[in-house]
């Protein structure tokens, strides 16, 4: 029973020591997947929506054809702010995955931390499309 109990335990131990570990996303780059900060907008997820509202330019198919819906954006926040490898999941048609990619393109985060050090880290976030008359 005890050899059970220590078995358990290391193995927790160490599936927490490795997600803390850098992970390399395909392109020989790492990035963190446990941080002790995650990375954020700042001044919260009220602002980033407000921010992404007012920066978008609705593309004009899209409105001309009442083009609708919310498109999933896949991102890097690098350890400088910026954003990288910004790609839409789907696309609603009418320009608007460009736009989407865009918007993201031109946002900067602050960086998440791990161990007081600015990494970069993978997220997702969904831009939303709304024709409002």
């Amino acid at each position: 029973m005890k050899k059970l109990l220590l078995l358990c335990g290391f193995t927790a131990l160490v599936a927490t020591l490795s997600a803390q570990q850098p992970i390399q996303d395909g392109t020989g780059r790492n990035f963190t997947m446990v941080t002790n900060r995650e990375a954020e907008y700042p001044g919260g997820n009220n602002a980033l929506y407000k921010h992404l509202f007012q920066q978008m330019q609705y593309p004009a198919e899209a409105k001309e054809k009442k083009i609708q819906g919310d498109i999933m954006v896949s991102f890097m926040v690098e350890a400088d702010s910026t954003t990288s490898e910004v790609k839409a999941m789907k696309d609603l048609g009418g320009g608007t995955k460009e736009e989407a990619e865009r918007l993201i393109k031109n946002t900067k985060f602050v960086p998440a931390l791990q161990n007081g050090k600015p990494v970069r880290q993978q997220m997702m976030l969904p831009v939303l499309f709304r024709i409002y008359e």
